[in-house]
């Protein structure tokens, strides 16, 4: 959808989620996922707009997020272009945030030739809102960060899913109890509750930075370490 040059679009416009779907890249590998966050089933284009969808997803400040923005007016140039962003979000402190994607390396070559400003800047600056260019490097890598949100948001990817707060607080309160724990040895501390429901807010503590694990070089297991303090480098704690 195109925007005259004379609209301006709101930020709750733009964080507003299409009601229908329909496709226009049919050459891109199309991304479908449930999404907690908005409750509702949203589509990504390709490698970079799955990642995109991941890391707004799985960042616990961020609250609302749009990744199928519309199209609004930008000066490109000397030219006006109907051009939407990667994605809009806003954060716990009303922050909103524009989210675009560079292709453009993360250093200059030539400092004596910086790289040109994105025209989204003066954009964002007029109507006190952030910036953000993700840069291959910082969307993309490393995979197994983005292999590990995956895993932990399917989890959560239930349509009608209520948060278990009152679970939640008690494993927590399990955790701090001991100094690291893994993720079969908490979860069979309550035999009481249904094994999914603690799984899943498992999952929700450790999204939520509620509880540290070290997923950072390991693929997310049962045998996943928990701790309410950073973990430190020992050996993984047996199951």
């Amino acid at each position: 959808m195109s925007v005259s040059s004379y609209e301006e679009p709101t930020a709750d416009e733009l964080l507003r989620v299409p009601e229908t779907f329909e496709r226009q890249r049919w050459h891109t590998d199309l991304y479908a996922p449930y999404s907690p966050k908005t409750k509702r089933r949203v589509y990504a284009y390709g490698r970079r707009g799955r990642a995109l969808f991941l890391r707004l997803e799985a960042e616990p400040l961020v609250r609302r997020f749009n990744i199928s923005v519309r199209e609004v007016p930008l000066v490109v140039g000397d030219r006006v272009k109907s051009i939407a962003p990667a994605a809009i979000s806003l954060d716990h402190e009303n922050q909103v945030s524009i989210h675009t994607f560079s292709d453009v390396v993360e250093e200059p070559m030539d400092p004596a030739h910086p790289l040109p400003a994105s025209p989204w800047n003066g954009w964002c600056q007029t109507r006190g809102w952030r910036l953000i260019e993700w840069t291959p490097a910082a969307l993309l890598g490393p995979e197994i960060e983005l292999e590990n949100w995956e895993i932990l948001l399917r989890y959560l990817s239930v349509p009608g899913r209520v948060p278990n707060r009152p679970l939640e607080d008690a494993l927590r309160l399990t955790l701090a109890a001991d100094i690291e724990m893994t993720w079969n040895r908490l979860a069979k501390q309550f035999p009481r509750e249904k094994p999914e429901t603690v799984h899943e807010c498992i999952a929700a503590l450790i999204l939520e930075r509620r509880v540290h694990a070290d997923i950072a070089a390991r693929t997310v297991s049962l045998l996943t370490r928990l701790s309410i303090s950073p973990l430190n480098a020992a050996e993984p704690l047996r199951a």
